[in-house]
């Protein structure tokens, strides 16, 4: 049985490998027609520089969310991360299988391997694990241990579980029955993360979206996450969507810190950068304002594909500000009133000329809101 396994592991890889050095050539030949992209300090946002605005900050591009043969995937930990690595070259990857159905060994596999795989500056490996054997899907990072707690069964139990054990918990492939009890007033404060994409199912889809703005006007501050959801190498690696976070270093620390602050941005692309601030604020900020005032948001968009369309979202799914730039490069900053409690998220929709999507000939970028609060409600 193990040998049929492997066997069918190495059928995937020889499989895959060369539709992605195809993919590696039509990207070299596609991107020696078109212009280069212009230097950081030719581009002025808001007054700025763009490198003054980005300063130590750096875009990691990776998955929250991936399954081995320790649960119900098959591969093991070792095998997905060296894909991730070394043929899909994200910079972090995180092993979460159900913690249902690992044993303490296996809990202490993954961790040795992530530990093993990481390398800070290069790569970081996390080790995590999927809560809920029944909807809904909780996915648990950074702590020492694992539970086999159900949040279907007991979610105050599961919550106060991991708020011991200092869990950062994603809400994992949303369900509309599901989103109202994980956002009420005593659970959302706990949530970080919320999935906009899983598998295939990326943004584009708009099958999960709908379930983060419902979110957000419920009052959760969470930051979006376009996962993979892989229980295979070849899942793995077609799959073009990236969790990515901005922080100041590839390390495990800097990773987890990015994620705490919600500066993640979910993107169906592999490799779009999403500059998003107001003033210093960065995405997944919350920005007090002592006096009334219009607000004006820095965006800097870049991309190897033509960006045809960027919103800004705030409640209700209300597109308040949008610009049509079709461009590789997208300076934007637009400027909004604000009402006590406000929210805004920009989501971006990009050309897939590269042919990474297999369902849509469009990729869709969405990011972590900027929450504004004002010293005074109503209407500025």
């Amino acid at each position: 049985m193990i040998r049929r396994i492997l066997k069918w592991l190495a059928l995937c890889v020889l499989a895959v490998v060369p539709v992605l050095a195809l993919r590696s050539m039509y990207r070299l030949a596609y991107g020696a027609f078109v212009p280069r992209l212009k230097p950081p300090d030719e581009i002025v946002v808001a007054g700025r520089t763009l490198g003054e605005l980005q300063g130590d900050m750096h875009f990691y591009f990776g998955n929250l969310h991936t399954h081995t043969g320790a649960s119900d995937g098959i591969g093991t930990a070792r095998q997905s991360l060296f894909c991730a690595r070394h043929l899909m070259h994200c910079d972090f990857w995180a092993i979460t299988d159900h913690g249902w159905q690992l044993s303490d060994s296996e809990w202490e596999e993954a961790g040795r391997e992530t530990t093993g795989a990481t390398e800070e500056g290069r790569f970081v490996a996390l080790r995590g694990f999927e809560a809920g054997r029944d909807e809904p899907h909780v996915g648990v990072l950074q702590t020492d241990a694992c539970t086999k707690l159900e949040p279907a069964r007991s979610l105050r139990g599961f919550l106060d579980w991991a708020v011991e054990h200092g869990g950062l918990l994603e809400y994992n492939h949303p369900r509309p029955r599901h989103v109202d009890s994980l956002t009420d007033p005593a659970s959302r404060e706990h949530l970080t993360l919320m999935e906009t994409g899983n598998k295939e199912s990326g943004n584009a889809s708009d099958e999960y979206l709908p379930h983060y703005q419902r979110a957000l006007d419920r009052g959760a501050r969470v930051a979006p996450a376009d996962n993979h959801d892989a229980h295979n190498l070849l899942q793995q690696m077609m799959n073009p969507h990236r969790t990515v976070v901005i922080t100041r270093r590839l390390t495990a620390a800097s990773i987890l810190e990015a994620l705490h602050a919600r500066r993640v941005y979910a993107s169906d692309d592999p490799n779009q950068k999403v500059l998003f601030k107001l003033g210093d604020a960065w995405m997944g900020s919350v920005v007090n304002l002592a006096v009334p005032a219009p607000v004006t948001f820095a965006v800097y968009v870049e991309d190897d594909e033509p960006i045809v369309g960027i919103e800004l979202v705030s409640k209700a799914g209300r597109v308040v500000a949008h610009a049509v730039p079709d461009a590789r490069q997208v300076v934007w900053q637009p400027t909004v009133s604000v009402t006590a409690g406000s929210f805004f998220y920009l989501r971006i929709t990009g050309r897939d000329m590269l042919l990474d999507e297999v369902l849509h000939r469009r990729q869709v970028t969405v990011t972590a809101p900027i929450w504004v609060t004002v010293a005074v409600s109503g209407s500025l």
